[in-house]
């Protein structure tokens, strides 16, 4: 029996038997075309081999199961079709007089070491997007086998170097169990899909070929954040007790899906789904969420531009028509910028996390902004409609952009185009200052939104994506809990409601904390909502409020993570 410690992409627990997937490596001579000819010669099997893997892509779209899936594989397809891209090969070829494979591979590598200068996990995502994308035109032009995964016909875990998106999504999924990886990450293209197929999933494991064979027996446990091989009988049983425990806990919070989420002394707490997409809006609302708490509008910019305004209202249109009968759809204006790359604005900064993006994009760039602006107006009249602006920073930045909304509405009403007039406006907390100024801030909207991801990588000056100081990104950090509390308070003084839309509201630790801290509502993935439900229909908001003091008292992260798992466990346990 051996264990080994990797990092936990998609949780969960499974036994089954290794199916070991190893990718060939692939060799690009550095080759110059000897003719004129030779190089036309190129540049035509370049351009056809993207073809073959644009329309390779094109199949699996078809194959996917998920948004996530679609969205992934969608934005591969852009890359292989980039213009730019095939400019930049073309230039490699006809005037370097690079041959395809060796152009490609160049070109490829130029922008792996542009994006590698910045220090961030979803850069590197980016990185492997273009590592994927950059394979499979290469294996075209090299006429080299493409990597398969081995058939399978019995329940298997993946153990694997690396997966790409498009070798997952063409798997079999009936007797798919879990994946075990040498390389990936937590934000990894494989960790959203094995997430999204609610299969467990570990990566970093790089010992992992020296102590995994074909066919061994694994106990994948990405809970703990471990595998056993070959596991003895009792440790074997053990985690078998854990998965039927965990399989009847799911049953019963599944059967829970049409409860609301009431603590025990009847404080209610609204619990909506975060959405990127009009895709399967039912499944998610089967899950009892109460509305959407997060609509990412960014979706709309997958083709690297911006929609046309009629596109837009169209969107927005369906998807508040579906979710209206649930509740509110909150729709966040572009949150472009910083992480969110957008190809066709050429945004290129330092520091792009502290630059121009998101409502300082929009007010600079009005003549994208008032467009969507009155798409969402429009929409409004279709059903229950929020506004939510993105990263404001203070009272400046949101009186300019209110002022905006009122004259797109002045506009629709000279034109009498119907929209809700009492639409309500709101804004996320994703910035220090913005929680410091909260009760100014609060004077003016509806509701605020805090987004936790943001909000706490500025107050402790962390890159969340930056592997060497990872460990100081902490939602737990007693400067992130003083904020949140002086957020609620505000909102609360003010007569609005405070909900999360960020990271920690799908935490069910930190739900208890943030119950006590004063939210009304929480907002996240759907898979989350019925673990959180579970957590509130088990506690009293007094004995909760009574944690986050105690809580907000200490001053090391370590102690209130310490205090606040014993709580936890002493009051919801297992139950």
């Amino acid at each position: 029996m051996l264990r080994t410690n990797g990092i936990i992409a998609s949780s969960g627990i499974i036994v089954g038997k290794a199916l070991i997937f190893r990718h060939d490596l692939m060799q690009v001579q550095h080759e110059l075309c000897k003719s004129e000819a030779e190089r036309r010669r190129q540049l035509f099997a370049f351009e056809e081999a993207c073809k073959v893997v644009a329309k390779e892509l094109d199949s699996l779209i078809a194959l996917a199961a998920t948004k996530e899936e679609t969205d992934i594989l969608f934005t591969h397809k852009l890359m292989v079709e980039d213009p730019e891209f095939a400019s930049s090969v073309k230039e490699q070829i006809l005037k370097e007089g690079k041959c395809a494979p060796y152009a490609v591979e160049y070109v490829m590598d130029g922008q792996v070491t542009l994006l590698s200068n910045i220090d961030s996990a979803l850069f590197k995502e980016r990185i492997s997007d273009i590592q994927n994308v950059s394979d499979s035109i290469l294996r075209e032009l090299l006429k080299q086998k493409r990597n398969v995964v081995p058939n399978y016909k019995t329940p298997v875990i993946i153990v694997a170097d690396y997966l790409t998106p498009a070798e997952i999504v063409g798997m079999e999924k009936t007797n798919l169990l879990g994946f075990v990886l040498v390389s990936g990450g937590k934000t990894s293209h494989v960790a959203v899909l094995a997430h999204s197929l609610n299969i467990p999933c570990l990566v970093g494991l790089s010992d992992l070929f020296n102590i995994v064979n074909n066919g061994d027996l694994i106990i994948l446990d990405a809970i703990k954040g471990e595998i056993v091989v070959n596991p003895e009988p009792e440790v074997l049983s053990e985690a078998k007790k854990q998965i039927s425990f965990l399989k009847a806990q799911q049953e019963s919070y599944n059967e829970d899906s049409l409860l609301p989420a009431i603590t025990t002394d009847g404080v209610r707490v609204e619990l909506k789904v975060n959405i990127s997409g009009a895709e399967n809006l039912d499944k998610l609302f089967n899950t009892g969420a109460e509305g959407v708490g997060l609509f990412r509008t960014e979706f709309l910019l997958m083709n690297s531009q911006f929609p046309t305004e009629a596109e837009e209202t169209d969107v927005y249109t369906e998807i508040v028509e579906k979710s209206t009968l649930y509740g509110p759809l909150t729709i966040r204006t572009w949150d472009v910028g910083g992480d969110k790359v957008v190809d066709a604005l050429a945004i290129k900064e330092e520091n792009p996390i502290l630059g121009w993006r998101a409502i300082r994009f929009c007010l600079a760039n009005k003549e994208l902004f008032v467009p969507q602006l009155r798409s969402i107006l429009r929409a409004s009249a279709f059903g229950k409609v929020q506004i939510m602006f993105p990263m404001i920073s203070g009272v400046e930045e949101l009186e300019e952009s209110l002022a905006l909304l009122e004259e797109v509405k002045q506009e629709l009403r000279r034109k009498m185009i119907p929209f809700d007039e009492q639409i309500p406006v709101g804004i996320m907390i994703e910035v220090p200052s913005a929680a410091l100024c909260s009760d100014a801030l609060a004077k003016k909207v509806d509701f605020f939104s805090v987004g936790t991801n943001d909000l706490i990588q500025y107050t402790l000056a962390v890159d969340r994506g930056n592997e060497k100081i990872a460990y100081l990104y902490n939602p737990l950090h007693p400067g992130v809990l003083q904020l949140l509390k002086l957020v609620a308070d505000n909102a609360h003084k003010n007569n609005i409601k405070v909900g999360m839309c960020g990271e920690m509201a799908s935490v069910e630790l930190f739900t208890p904390l943030l119950i006590g801290l004063g939210f009304d509502e929480l907002s996240m993935n759907s898979q989350s909502i019925s673990k959180v439900r579970h957590v509130v229909r088990s506690i009293s908001y007094s004995e909760s409020k009574d944690l986050a003091d105690k809580l907000l008292a200490m001053t090391k992260s370590v102690e209130i993570e310490t205090y606040l798992k014993e709580w936890t466990n002493g009051r919801i346990g297992n139950n």
